[in-house]
């Protein structure tokens, strides 16, 4: 009896730490489709993709499952900040962060491509192939994804205020 008992809280604690195989499929299937997005929206290979979720857990003490999830549910400019981080830090020209980060400042009043390329110190053509080549659109493109990406928080937000709920 004292066998068949202590086979029994064996078995127990390892289902408890070990999951469902319907759990490591479920995870497994949003991880691809997260290497997807990823690989579609920076242009990257799926190990690259793979490498960059991956790192993105061990910085954040996250799971790759919960920052698949994250991405998957994000927007184009809104998914976790770590990705774009490592991203940036591995690839991206300080030109090309500098009008990013102008863009993203200046995106509530109308702003012309001329300004943009001011802003970051290149030209307009170099601004253009830049923003296609690391963003995988236009700075104009870019601007307005930041632009829907805000009214998108703003009209959520009115959404679910209280004053609606009444």
């Amino acid at each position: 009896m004292d066998r068949w008992t202590d086979e029994r809280a064996a078995e127990e604690r390892t289902s408890a730490i070990t999951p469902h195989p319907e759990q490591v499929w479920a995870s497994r299937a949003v991880i691809e489709r997260a290497t997807g997005v990823l690989m579609e929206r920076h242009r990257l290979d799926a190990d690259r993709a793979k490498e960059l979720l991956l790192e993105a857990s061990r910085r954040t003490s996250r799971t790759m499952r919960q920052l698949a999830e994250d991405v998957l549910a994000s927007g184009s400019v809104g998914e976790p900040p770590v990705i774009r981080q490592i991203l940036e830090a591995a690839s991206t020209s300080p030109a090309l962060l500098r009008a990013a980060a102008f863009i993203e400042s200046a995106a509530g009043r109308p702003i012309r491509l001329s300004e943009v390329a001011e802003a970051a110190g290149i030209g307009e053509r170099a601004l253009q192939y830049g923003f296609v080549r690391y963003y995988g659109t236009t700075p104009m493109g870019y601007l307005r994804a930041v632009r829907l990406e805000r009214a998108h928080r703003v009209s959520t937000a009115i959404m679910m205020s209280p004053l609606l709920a009444r």
